[in-house]
């Protein structure tokens, strides 16, 4: 039997990063597919509640909100890394600042849905004591289901939260593992090639790259990718490179490096792929790591989407999330540290690894991929349970 058309509001960023694109495009697809809804989703920007936006149009996580989720058949926050412990200005201590008081007056459905928490930006008693009151309403509600994504939140969460915590809440594969890309185009210069797809990152570059303690500072890691780069022209005489911005300021360290690299190699051997943005855009994004043979990032989408998808991916760490990322995933050795010297040789040797080995990579990706598969169809089965409820 047809079941009704589900009345949805969706909170997250929608509109900036292609990654969080790729992120709600899985979710969607993953939703249609193991609930079998059909649905009309409202999305609401939650960067229009950030402190530094003061367009007409921001909004507010007060009673209006409470009163739009209690005319909708599900409310979804999430994904996205809103679980960062260092807003003292939020009554949680966190960019969802929906208060225990507002949220004891929902009574609709609310799913928070492959939250990354990450207290790498920093954390402190009055945060951590604001977040612990905010989950002693979360978790006991009728109507509340809690999820964080497969990143290391659960491991922050036991360590900052405490484990009487951490136990109650799924963990959930991040929705961008199964982004549907669909049938775009390849460009013409791309088809019928090999080639790696590589996406560089500087955003808070105090931690990608300190300087300190024998970490490579923003020069030091440019010089390591030119490194690489030109290492694989010159070794892989066939392959281009494709270096991907997911957000505009991942043109600046594409800009840096193609100012260092040689002429013939900027010239004839590198490609940039646009810097699209908005749902629909990360479809022809993800199409390009789709069809990649290989994949290198900075960047968390950079590396979950292309997992999903199949194609080997070699993570580029310069900050914890990757090495949690991939430790979860069961595959530490796919993450090389990029922040120290020499990091180049490190992921070319990888590189070289994987192509000799590639069918048994693929093998390990595709399994992989199954586990994940499974994972999700039971938090989709908890979601569907409480849209029911």
């Amino acid at each position: 039997m047809r079941q009704p058309r589900k009345n949805i509001l969706h909170i997250a960023s929608f509109d900036g990063n292609v990654g969080d694109n790729a992120s709600h495009n899985g979710f969607y697809k993953q939703m249609k597919a193991i609930c079998g809804w059909e649905s009309y989703v409202e999305q609401r920007e939650i960067r229009k509640t950030y402190l530094n936006y003061e367009a007409a149009d921001r909004w507010h996580w007060d009673e209006q909100l409470v009163k739009d989720i209690n005319q909708k058949d599900l409310t979804v926050i999430g994904g996205g890394n809103y679980f960062e412990l260092w807003l003292n200005e939020s009554s949680t201590g966190t960019t969802i600042d929906l208060s225990p008081e507002l949220l004891r007056q929902v009574d609709k459905p609310l799913f928070f849905h492959a939250v990354g928490c990450d207290p790498n930006i920093g954390v402190n008693n009055q945060t951590v004591k604001r977040f612990r009151s905010f989950l002693d309403s979360a978790l006991t509600h009728p109507n509340c289901l809690v999820s964080v994504r497969n990143d290391g939140s659960s491991k922050y969460l036991g360590r900052y939260i405490g484990e009487r915590y951490s136990k109650q809440i799924i963990v959930t594969p991040d929705p961008g593992f199964f982004v549907s890309p669909g049938e775009v185009a390849l460009p013409h210069s791309l088809q019928n090639r090999d080639y790696w797809i590589i996406n560089l990152a500087m955003d808070r570059p105090e931690r990608r790259f300190p300087g300190t303690d024998n970490k490579l500072n923003y020069e030091g890691f440019l010089s390591e990718m030119r490194n690489l780069v030109c290492k694989a022209c010159h070794t892989y005489r066939d392959i281009e490179i494709v270096l991907a911005p997911h957000i505009y300021s991942d043109l600046t360290p594409i800009r840096d490096l193609m100012e260092i690299l040689p002429d013939a190699i900027r010239r004839w051997r590198v490609s940039v792929a646009p810097m699209l943005h908005g749902m629909g855009a990360e479809k022809a994004v993800f199409s390009l790591y789709e069809h990649a043979q290989l994949a290198f990032g900075l960047r968390f989408h950079a590396n979950v989407c292309p997992i999903g998808l199949g194609t080997p991916s070699i993570g580029l760490a310069t900050t914890e999330k990757l090495f949690d990322l991939y430790e979860e995933l069961k595959m530490p050795q796919r993450v090389v540290d990029a922040q120290i010297p020499g990091f180049a040789l490190n992921a070319l040797a990888l590189a070289e690894a994987t192509l000799a080995n590639y069918q048994d990579v693929l093998s390990q990706y595709s399994s992989v991929k199954n586990k994940l598969d499974c994972q999700a169809k039971t938090t989709y089965q908890k979601m569907a349970e409480l849209a029911a409820s």
